[in-house]
């Protein structure tokens, strides 16, 4: 049978993606290793990744090697100088991105999104249709998450629009799993 013989497909949201390309100091890098090399690389999954995942990366990739750069590297630097340098360490990531996806792309390893046959406006119409009935919560903190001294703020925390289309589009794609390290 065909079917049975078809390994399974795996839609791989941003997160994923992005932990496996940091390596070793992403706290989510075991779960996807697991992922790109035993299953994918071992020709038990393929990977499918569409081109909302490919453009929510630049945007995480830039927060996370801000957040995660020394900050006595960025305080030591001019507005000018962090904003250079945080360009040029996702430029840098960016590439090494591309060249690793476009050469698993050519071992057929993994496949990017063909949305020619999905009804992308019924996609939208479903997700705005979902996130009606879905609220997060806002909470109220009493201490900075950074620095931990007493402070009063607010936060919303919830299932986003990126996330319920990341969804939706897995469903579109017939994808057997949607992957992330999301919560």
């Amino acid at each position: 049978n065909f079917l049975s013989s078809t390994p399974p497909i795996k839609y791989l949201d941003s997160s994923v993606i992005i932990s496996y390309q940091r390596g070793p100091s992403d706290p989510a890098y075991p779960a996807a290793k697991q992922i790109f090399e035993a299953e994918i690389g071992g020709k038990k999954a393929v990977g499918l990744i569409s081109m909302l995942s490919l453009m929510e990366i630049i945007d995480v990739m830039r927060k996370r090697i801000t957040e995660r750069t020394n900050k006595v590297t960025l305080d030591g630097m001019d507005e000018s100088t962090r904003n250079y340098f945080v360009k040029g360490e996702t430029d840098k990531q960016i590439k090494i991105l591309i060249a690793s996806l476009t050469s698993m792309e050519k071992q057929k390893l993994i496949a990017f999104a063909d949305f020619t046959a999905i009804d992308l406006k019924k996609v939208m119409d479903d997700v705005y249709s979902y996130s009606k009935n879905y609220f997060g919560q806002v909470r109220k903190f009493y201490q900075c998450s950074i620095c931990r001294k007493p402070y009063e703020s607010f936060s919303y925390k919830g299932l986003g629009w990126i996330d319920i289309m990341h969804s939706y589009l897995a469903l579109g794609l017939c994808a057997d799993e949607l992957v992330t390290g999301d919560k």
